[in-house]
């Protein structure tokens, strides 16, 4: 009787350890020699690399009337992205709670007339000027560019 038990146990030993080194192979084996597509994140072209150069962006995208509807796109891509960016900044939530009004605001917004043409929108630029310039400021890991300083 222990030898049947004994012949059990080794079966299901050997049973479990076939499926193990299947697994194992599974996972690290390939598909037919065929590398598997990684998914990648594409971070568009337009997209500023932190928030005060957002608020550069917006300044120069807004400048002129927007005719175009790609620099339209690009332009409601980049105000969708002002919360985003200045959450990676040290500012307080009360301003970061300012520009993500704004961006909401501003997201809605026609642009294919020149924006400085409302009082509000000069308002809420200057604050956002202002926001950026504070970025700077207060951020523990500046690593913003400034006028004959290398960008580190």
């Amino acid at each position: 009787m222990t030898s049947r038990v004994h012949k059990s146990a080794r079966g299901l030993l050997t049973a479990a350890l076939a499926v193990a080194i299947v697994g194992l192979t599974g996972c690290f084996g390939g598909h037919g020699g065929e590398e598997q597509p990684h998914a990648e994140h594409v971070i568009p072209d337009h997209k500023p690399a932190d928030f005060p150069e957002a608020i550069n962006q917006i300044v120069v995208r807004t400048a002129d009337p927007i005719s175009d509807a790609t620099a339209v796109q690009e332009l409601q891509d980049i105000i969708g992205w002002l919360p985003e960016l200045a959450a990676q900044t040290d500012l307080p939530r009360a301003d970061w709670d300012r520009i993500h009004e704004i961006s909401i605001r501003w997201g809605q917004r026609e642009w294919t007339v020149a924006a400085d043409e409302s009082e509000a929108y000069a308002d809420e630029l200057s604050l956002l000027q202002e926001l950026a310039e504070k970025a700077k400021q207060v951020d523990t890991f500046n690593t913003y560019r400034t006028e004959g300083e290398e960008h580190v």
